[in-house]
């Protein structure tokens, strides 16, 4: 003990130094930066004398160590236990607030909750998981179209808490525990894979990530409320966890167990873990079989096939209902980055883009590391984030032709891609500084009180200063959050006054009356959708509405629409402009409107006559009393889903959608035939998806718990393991040879999807000529200015006209007319007139076509002008009339031509111009 204090002495003199250098000019310059230099000093020291114990504790073997003359075992498990509470008590210092109870109400985070309060009081709460929901829109398929799993977590820690917290209060703590589990998801894949000092390092990146809008970290889960999907990348990252023990420790199924598990919850918490299980899966197996061998891969395989079908069949409690209503989901996919762009952004160290510029760094050093590493557990990481970067572009679907071959890959976007690259970068950031700080055991670090100290102190006093300036940014961006919280949300004391009035006007209604109250609070504000969990009757938001992607999700506030859902109330935080609205109560800032135009009936007969009497209401079934003096149409002010059946005194009648004249794009009311008098009832039916959904779920949860029991139930699969990789060493030729065929008839299927030249959205039996989007490469392209030409090179898949990728020609897709279209993207520039010429086309009796301006470039006033020329004379000069518009053409040729094509592309104001065409010759049939 005297000995190992001699050592310590100059640590002591040199902390004693930095106290008082602190203290006698309270942080004055420069004698702040000296007490940090002496500081550096001090660690020094203290990691000489004391490092090989200390860096014992971390030691995989866990063996003893003296300790000051004490035999020192650290176990895994308390090691785990001191990181557990130290990410804990990192989360809580982040959000402390939130720690204490206190909801956010920001931006998508009060339609969370309304959510789980909807989820847990009108549908589990009657013994039912999935159904029709009348408190939204004009009505929706509730937990079918949107995952479940963030609003079954919620529930799930209020009944927890045994009827002493509230749904408020549960909702904060959910959002803690997602916090927190995106770091310990790292920090147990690290520990598995690249060690825990990596995963501790990649945990602290992800719990301090801001990053920015669409992009993940705080912005976007905690600042907007979109935590879902991150929620749902970290379940999938706990699977991630266990797959090297699935893969080579044959002797349990405990992994097996926890990596279904975690992946299942996953899947009911948000699509993306399906595309990650996807490429996950094929990924692990071609790494397995690339790396070097521990134990049978043939047995590793069959294991992680297990492991995936538990992940399964937990995922089908939202999965398989979706997937059998997903013609009524609309799509939400954004084809964000092509790959030159990510290329670009990668140079600029931008790729992630908000997150810190450090691991953003030290992530491309560590995946290249990972990657062609021979240890599968290493491999696997850089692989995933290779392969999860290169099949996020558009310029990968669009290159295989994905898009035609399935609609599934529109719903893929850059941006969630994005997001679950994180994680893998972030533990390859880890993975390099480790890597670096192992210098500290050469030996050119020992004898620090040489001259290796003077350096430190050197260093020390100079960089302290810069030193601060970074590492104090870190913390404002990192660690500090900016929330809004339900304790001092606007109109705080207000809400519920104004949602007591509105209840009792709902108690006045008469039996035979419907009406909705509807929300006004600007476009993209939905601080308000929580109070539908105080009112007693449905809401109708106007505005866009998030989490819910049902195709009828009606938004619009025109009078036409107003009256058609029935609204009679109109709760706002702003004036309401117009005849129709009048103010009948305020309460503070917040006003209440009625509709002058609400009508009490539930319904329309839109052609013939007859008296209607609404005789019960409710979720799924709804009965009128038809007295039918002239057969017409009845129309229910209630939105088409599949699941909706109608009889009419017995008889079934067919369902159809009819949209309101204004809203056509948001709105399908059921419409029936009313043909004469009777009981006229809708009813809605669940599906056999739904049932065997639930059932599914059960049997998966039966399995885990099973194999986490009785573990050793499944050792007579021991010697059928032992007899396969006998098999696997017998047959070792042959099995290399079967993957070799397996890989390589891979690359010949991506070989024919990238040489496959899809067909027209035309539907008629033209015979197609020439195909110019396939042939863009063949193209002479070049930009007007004034009367000079500058051309355009062909570069690896683009025509080159400037550095920024927007400005490239190139063969892609694009989102228009809520349809994903391959087409040739040629954004228009100021000043510049775009000509894509084609020489020596082949003809045939047309060339049609069409041009638009992309979904993603809505917004901008000026109109593109799009012209085509063939041989030199120009026969098509148009103009683009509005955004998200296909505006087709057709030229007749002449017979026999063979010449010269050209388009021409130019607008006043590039803007958000986001142009693209289509155009191929055909050959009509002879009539």
């Amino acid at each position: 003990m005297k000995e190992l204090l001699v050592k310590l002495a100059p640590a002591g003199g040199f902390l004693l130094l930095a106290v008082l250098l602190f203290v006698f000019r309270w942080m004055s310059d420069p004698f702040w930066w000296f007490s940090v230099a002496a500081l550096l000093a001090a660690g020094l020291v203290i990691w000489e004398v004391l490092g090989p114990q200390l860096s014992a504790l971390w030691n995989r073997e866990y063996s003893p160590r003296i300790l000051r003359g004490r035999t020192i075992r650290l176990g895994p498990a308390a090691v785990d236990l001191v990181v557990f509470l130290g990410l804990l008590g990192l989360t809580i210092a982040i959000l402390p607030e939130i720690a204490q109870g206190h909801r956010l109400v920001n931006h998508d985070h009060p339609v969370h909750y309304f959510k789980a309060w909807q989820l847990k009081e009108s549908f589990l709460e009657q013994g039912r998981l999935y159904g029709w929901s009348h408190l939204w829109y004009a009505g929706y398929p509730a937990q079918m179209l949107y995952p479940i799993g963030v609003d079954l977590l919620i529930i799930g820690i209020w009944a927890a808490g045994l009827g002493f917290i509230t749904m408020s209060k549960a909702y904060a703590w959910a959002f803690l525990l997602f916090w927190f589990l995106q770091g310990w998801s790292l920090y147990m894949v690290g520990r598995a894979t690249v060690g825990r000092w990596a995963g501790l390092f990649a945990a602290i990146f992800v719990l301090s990530d801001t990053a920015s809008f669409r992009f993940g970290g705080w912005e976007y889960a905690g600042e907007w409320g979109v935590w879902p999907n991150s929620l749902s990348i970290a379940l999938g990252m706990m699977a991630v966890a266990y797959l090297p023990r699935v893969l080579h420790d044959h002797k349990s199924w405990r992994p097996v167990a926890l990596f279904g598990f975690w992946m299942g919850c996953g899947l009911i918490t948000h699509p993306m873990q399906i595309m990650h299980l996807a490429i996950l899966v094929p990924v692990a197996a071609l790494v397995l079989i690339a790396s070097e061998a521990k134990g049978s891969r043939a047995v590793g395989l069959i294991r992680l096939g297990a492991a995936s079908g538990i992940g399964a069949l937990i995922g089908a409690l939202w999965v398989l209902p979706f997937l059998g209503a997903k013609d009524a989901s609309e799509n939400y996919g954004v084809a964000w980055r092509t790959s030159f762009d990510m290329g670009s952004r990668l140079f600029h160290a931008n790729l992630l883009e908000g997150s810190w510029v450090v691991p953003s760094v030290l992530a491309v050093f560590g995946v290249l590391a990972l990657a062609f590493n021979r240890q599968f557990k290493h491999a696997f990481l850089g692989v995933m984030a290779v392969v999860l970067l290169g099949t996020a572009s558009t310029t990968f679907l669009s290159a295989f032709n994905l898009v035609d071959l399935s609609d599934s890959f529109t719903f893929v976007q850059y941006q969630r891609f994005s997001i679950l690259l994180k994680p893998y970068a972030f533990l390859a950031a880890g993975f390099a500084i480790v890597a670096i700080f192992r210098t500290a055991k050469s030996p050119q670090w020992q004898g620090a009180r040489g001259g290796l100290l003077i350096r430190f102190l050197v260093v020390g006093v100079l960089a302290s200063p810069i030193i601060f300036g970074v590492f104090d940014t870190y913390r404002n961006k990192g660690f500090e959050r900016r929330v809004t919280l339900e304790k001092n949300r606007p109109y705080r004391v207000e809400r519920p006054k104004a949602a007591d009035w509105l209840n009792e006007q709902w108690a006045k209604k008469k039996p035979d009356e419907f009406w909705r109250t509807a929300l006004y609070v600007g476009g993209h504000d939905h601080g308000f959708t929580d109070i539908g969990a105080r009112l007693k009757m449905p809401v109708y938001k106007i505005g866009y509405t998030p989490a819910e992607t049902f195709t009828y999700k009606m938004e619009a506030r025109n009078p036409t629409v107003l009256k058609a859902v029935n609204v009679r109330y109109i709760l706002a935080s702003k004036s309401l402009p117009g005849s129709q609205f009048k103010l009948i109560e305020t309460f503070g800032g917040l006003k209440i409107y009625e509709f002058k135009e609400w009508t009490p009936d539930p319904f329309v007969v839109r052609e013939g006559k007859a008296d209607v009497t609404l005789k019960s209401w409710s979720d799924e079934r709804i009965v009128f009393d038809l007295n039918v003096d002239e057969p017409g149409v009845f129309q229910l002010n209630v939105s088409d889903f599949s699941r909706w059946h109608a009889t009419l005194a017995g008889e079934e009648l067919e369902i159809t959608a009819e949209p309101i004249a204004t809203e056509e794009e948001r709105s399908g009311m059921m419409t029936v035939p009313m043909k004469k008098s009777g009981e006229l009832v809708f009813e809605y039916r669940s599906g056999a998806r739904e049932k065997l959904a639930i059932l599914f779920f059960l049997l998966g949860m039966l399995l885990v718990i099973f194999l986490l029991i009785h573990p050793a139930l499944l050792k007579r699969l021991d010697p059928l393991g032992a007899k396969v990789a006998s098999l696997e060493t017998r047959f070792e030729r042959p099995v290399q040879l079967a993957a070799a065929a397996v890989i390589s008839g891979a690359v010949v299927v991506a070989l024919i999807l990238a040489a496959w030249v899809p067909g027209s959205k035309e539907e008629d039996d033209a015979e197609r000529q020439f195909d110019f989007t396939s042939k863009i490469h063949t193209a002479n392209v070049s930009q007007k200015v004034g009367a000079r030409l500058r051309h355009c090179p062909w570069v690896l898949g683009h025509h080159v006209c400037d550095e920024e990728d927007y400005k490239h020609v190139q063969a892609t897709f694009v989102d228009i007319e809520k349809s994903w279209r391959r087409c040739i993207w040629a954004h228009p520039e100021n000043g510049r007139v775009t000509q894509i010429s084609f020489n020596n086309t082949p003809g045939g009796t047309h060339l049609r076509g069409w041009y638009g301006i992309a979904n993603s470039g809505k917004g901008g006033s000026a109109k593109v002008d799009f012209k085509i020329a063939l041989d030199g004379i120009v026969e098509l000069d148009e103009k683009t009339k509005k955004d998200d518009q296909l505006h087709p053409f057709e030229l007749e040729l002449e017979k026999n031509f063979s010449g010269d094509v050209q388009f021409q592309i130019s607008a006043p104001d590039q803007g958000k111009r986001h142009f693209c065409f289509f155009a191929e010759t055909v050959e009509y049939p002879e009539k």
